[in-house]
């Protein structure tokens, strides 16, 4: 049997690890059915390569609003009819996603990242169960301010 030796050769390679907590409102409209705003605190984790390429994950706890869509009636104790103009329920939620975009400060010192982020949103109690919705995230991101890099051994 014969033996080969394996030289591994470390290379330097710098990135930037950005970590923030950021909030955001959201909203979306399913036709017929209902409208949704759900606010957000997100723990989001960046890396940035030094050729501008970047990655993404987050995740965190949030709370949901529905607003159903038509018109919805109540009746109250003594049988008289009205339009509830507010129909509609608060859910808790908790949202997790991940992505990638362009840092466009590496390479030509404009303070923009631009960003897609696929996220899993589950709210719950949602009529007994746990409900799951994807959502596509698009984004531009500003900031004036330059992260400090960090080298990293592989």
């Amino acid at each position: 049997m014969k033996y080969m030796d394996l030289i591994v050769k470390p290379s330097l390679k710098s990135f930037y690890k950005k970590r923030y907590i950021s909030g955001t409102i959201s909203w979306y409209h399913h036709p017929q059915f209902h409208d949704n705003i759900y606010l957000t605190i997100e723990w989001l984790l960046r890396r940035i390569r030094s050729d501008g390429f970047s990655s993404e994950f987050s995740i965190g706890p949030g709370v949901s609003r529905t607003f159903l869509a038509g018109t919805t009636y109540e009746v109250n104790d003594n049988g008289t009819v009205s339009i509830d103009h507010k129909a509609g329920y608060y859910y808790a939620m908790i949202t997790a996603g991940g992505g990638f975009g362009y840092d466009f400060s590496m390479k030509k010192k404009i303070p923009v990242l631009m960003y897609t982020r696929f996220n899993m949103i589950t709210m719950f109690p949602y009529n007994s169960t746990i409900y799951f919705r994807p959502v596509l995230e698009l984004g531009i991101k500003y900031s004036p301010r330059k992260a400090k890099a960090l080298v990293k051994k592989t």
